[in-house]
C-alpha cells in the first residue's frame, strides 16, 4: 500500500512541477509578446495626437482606440491645462499640477484607474472604472522575485502531496475493502460490498462472485445433507434382516449336522458377516464426515486391543486356513497412550478383516508392534494374493470415498488413525500386502 502511495504521489509531483514550469515559461513568452504589441499601439498612440500652438489635433485611430478600451481621456499640455477631452466626467478638475500628475502615475485621480502616455509637448490620461480595474504600484528585486518563484514552487508541492495524500488514502481504502473481500471469498465467507465510486464495477463483480458461491456451496450442503440421510437410513435398514440372517445361520447349523450343509450354512454366514461390517463402516464413515462422533480419549493399552481384535476375528472365522500371529518388542505396560478405544478397535478389526476378505481359502497374518522414540509403530503382513501398484497409490493418496477393491474400510482406517495424530501407509509385502501405522505415544 505504501508503495502504491509513494508511487502516485511522486507521479503528480512531476507532473505538476513540469506544468508550472511549462506555465511559467508561457506566460513570460505572452508577456513579451504583450509588450512589443503595446509598444506598437502607443507609437501609433502618440503619433495620432499633435499639439501646436497650444491647440490639440486628435486623429480617428486615437478617438476609436479609447472608445473601445477607456471610459473617458484627456490631453494635457506641459502646463497641466487640458486641451482636449472625451466623456469626461464633471468631478475632475480641469487643471492639474505635477504632484496630482505623479500621484495619479502610480494610484487614482478622484476614484479612476488611470493610465498616462507622455506625447510630444504634453500628456493623456486615460481613464477606466476604478471599481472594475485595479491598480498597484509593484517594486521589486529579481533576487526576492526568485525566491517568490521557489517559495510557490515548493508550497506546490506540499498541497499537490496532501492533496494526494487525501485522494489516495480514499482509493487505498476502498481497494483494502477490495481484497478483504477476496480474501474472504478464498476463505468461504460470504461478502457484500458497496457498489459505488471509482471501483464500483470491481464491487459488483465479486458480489455477483460471492452470490454465486453462496448458492452453490448451499446446493452442495443440501446435496451432502440428502446422501448423509440417505445412507444413514439404508443402514440401519439393513441391519436388522441381516442380523436376522446371521441369528438363522446360528440356528440352522445346530440343527443339522451334515458338512456339506454346514460348509454351505458358514459360507452365507461370512458373507453375511461381510455385508454387516461393510454397513458398519459406511454409517461409521458417515458420522466422520459430519462429525458426528465424540472422540473419548482414554489410558488404553495397544497391544491388548489388538489380541481383542484377532480374537473376535478368529471366533467369526473358525476355519483352519486363517492364522493370525502377534509380535512385540516391547512389554505391555510400555505400550499405553491416549485413545478412542472404541474407533482404534475398529481400525485394527478392518485391517485384519481386509486381509481374510481378500484371501477367501488361506492367509497367514502377522502382527508386529514395535515401540520407538515418540512412537509406536505397528505393522500387519499377510501372504495372500497382494495389491497392484494403481491400487496402492489410491489406497494412499486418495481423499473421498472410492468403491475401488479395497474400498471403505480402508478409508475408515486412515480418518480413524489421523484423529489420533498418526499416519497410515499401505505397501506391498513379499507375497501379500502390508499396512503400516504409526501412532503417537503423547
Amino acid at each position: 500500500m505504501r508503495e502504491i502511495i509513494k508511487k502516485y504521489i511522486k507521479a503528480i509531483v512531476i507532473v505538476v512541477s513540469v506544468l508550472m514550469l511549462i506555465n511559467m515559461i508561457s506566460l513570460e513568452l505572452v508577456l513579451d509578446f504583450l509588450t512589443q504589441t503595446q509598444n506598437i499601439t502607443v507609437d501609433k498612440f502618440i503619433n495620432g495626437i499633435e499639439i501646436k500652438d497650444n491647440v490639440c489635433i486628435v486623429n480617428e485611430y486615437v478617438d476609436e482606440y479609447c472608445d473601445k478600451n477607456f471610459k473617458w481621456y484627456m490631453v494635457l499640455n506641459e502646463n497641466g491645462e487640458i486641451l482636449y477631452s472625451n466623456d469626461l466626467p464633471d468631478e475632475l478638475n480641469k487643471t492639474y499640477t505635477v504632484s496630482d500628475i505623479a500621484s495619479a502615475s502610480k494610484w487614482y485621480l478622484s476614484g479612476y484607474s488611470v493610465d498616462i502616455i507622455q506625447i510630444p509637448n504634453g500628456l493623456t490620461i486615460l481613464g477606466n472604472d476604478g471599481e472594475l480595474y485595479w491598480k498597484k504600484n509593484l517594486k521589486i528585486s529579481k533576487n526576492t522575485m526568485l525566491a517568490c518563484i521557489i517559495t510557490a514552487i515548493i508550497n506546490n508541492i506540499i498541497i499537490t502531496v496532501l492533496l494526494s495524500l487525501l485522494f489516495a488514502k480514499k482509493i487505498i481504502t476502498k481497494i483494502k475493502k477490495i481484497t478483504d473481500g477476496i480474501m474472504s471469498l478464498s476463505n468461504g465467507e460470504q461478502v457484500i460490498l458497496e457498489e459505488s465510486g471509482d471501483l464500483k464495477d470491481i464491487s459488483k463483480a465479486l458480489n455477483i462472485v460471492s452470490k454465486n458461491i453462496d448458492m452453490q456451496k448451499k446446493k452442495i450442503q443440501e446435496n451432502e445433507k440428502i446422501k448423509k440421510d440417505w445412507m444413514s437410513g439404508i443402514t440401519h435398514d439393513v441391519r436388522t434382516p441381516l442380523a436376522v440372517i446371521i441369528g438363522k445361520c446360528e440356528e440352522l447349523k445346530e440343527l443339522d449336522s451334515n458338512k456339506i450343509v454346514n460348509m454351505k450354512i458358514k459360507t452365507i454366514q461370512n458373507q453375511s458377516f461381510k455385508i454387516k461390517y461393510l454397513i458398519d463402516d459406511l454409517s461409521l464413515l458417515n458420522n466422520l464426515d459430519i462429525n458426528n462422533i465424540i472422540i473419548k480419549k482414554e489410558r488404553t493399552k495397544l497391544d491388548q486391543i489388538i489380541r481383542e481384535c484377532v480374537a473376535d476375528i478368529m471366533n467369526m472365522y473358525d476355519d483352519n486356513d486363517y492364522t493370525i500371529q502377534l509380535e512385540s518388542n516391547a512389554k505391555s505396560d510400555e505400550l499405553y497412550m491416549e485413545a478412542d478405544e472404541h474407533l482404534l478397535k475398529r481400525a485394527f478389526t478392518n485391517i485384519l478383516l481386509n486381509s481374510l476378505v481378500h484371501n477367501e481359502y488361506k492367509c497367514f497374518i502377522n502382527i508386529v508392534i514395535e515401540k520407538q522414540e515418540e512412537e509406536i509403530k505397528i505393522v500387519f503382513v499377510d501372504d495372500g494374493i497382494g495389491v497392484d501398484t494403481k491400487e496402492l497409490i489410491v489406497l494412499n493418496n486418495r481423499e473421498g470415498n472410492n468403491s475401488s477393491l479395497h474400498g471403505w474400510g480402508t478409508i475408515v482406517v486412515k480418518k480413524i488413525i489421523e484423529l489420533h495424530n498418526g499416519k497410515v501407509e499401505f505397501e506391498k509385502a513379499k507375497k501379500g500386502m502390508k499396512v503400516c501405522i504409526l501412532l503417537p505415544l503423547r
